[in-house]
């Protein structure tokens, strides 16, 4: 289980630490992304630039 990210439309993938998550939205331009998981469990994900 566990959940990844892709920065070049898929070609590779680097795994994230700590629980996996059901569904992902990234808002273009301000480099961060909303997780939600099991249990109602919601996470902001900030990416470096």
């Amino acid at each position: 289980g566990g959940s990844a990210l892709s920065r070049d439309a898929g070609r590779s993938w680097v795994k994230l630490e700590g629980p996996g998550f059901n569904a992902v939205s990234c808002a273009g331009g301000v480099n961060a992304c909303w997780a939600a998981g099991t249990g109602g469990r919601i996470a902001r994900l900030t990416l470096p630039r």
